[in-house]
């Protein structure tokens, strides 16, 4: 578990001995996290920033083992491109380092530690999940393919990952998770 405590002096008058900002604090730039931190921490209270989504997913053995790199993209490639759709569509900051840094002034960091979610895609959760990640890669990989040398191909090879996504869930081969990389601060 990652906490920070805010430095001596430090806070912004705000009155709270503790804020929980849970699977927020990647939501906004990290010069506006550190900004609210410190108007609603007191000086001397902790700060906790949960589940902070670092920028990392994959999956748990790869989709790459069940398919050919001539007929579909990269578990790489298509995560790659979810985590640009992320940043660039969704407005999300990936960059815990940032994050870190933009505290830093104000807080001290007690502690750091992974909050990995790791998601059977045989479970309830699975279909939500392969939608959401879907929805925002399919896109992705179609602009890229519109910049390949072949992009007819290129379309067709990440529609293939995506397919085969979508069908790992609604009937599983084998057992496979995705794990999405967080941090608590």
């Amino acid at each position: 578990t990652t906490t920070t405590t805010t430095k001596g002096g430090g806070g912004g008058g705000g009155g709270f001995d503790l804020v929980v900002m849970n699977a927020f604090a990647d939501l906004a730039a990290p010069a506006r996290v550190a900004a609210l931190c410190r108007r609603l921490a007191r000086p001397g209270g902790l700060v906790y920033l949960p589940i902070t989504f670092a920028g990392r997913t994959a999956l748990e053995p790869p989709l790459d083992e069940d398919l050919s790199t001539e007929d579909a993209i990269s578990d790489r490639v298509a995560f790659e491109a979810y985590h640009a759709h992320l940043v660039h569509v969704e407005g999300q900051f990936l960059d815990v380092a940032a994050l870190e840094a933009a505290l830093a002034p104000d807080f001290d960091l007690l502690a750091k530690a992974h909050s990995d979610w790791l998601v059977p895609l045989d479970g309830a959760f699975a279909g939500f999940l392969v939608d959401f990640v879907s929805h925002a890669i399919a896109p992705a990989l179609l602009d890229r393919a519109h910049a390949a040398a072949d992009p007819i191909a290129d379309a067709r090879r990440a529609l293939a990952w995506v397919r085969a996504l979508r069908a790992q869930a609604a009937r599983p081969s084998r057992p496979r998770s995705l794990r999405a990389t967080n941090l608590d601060l």
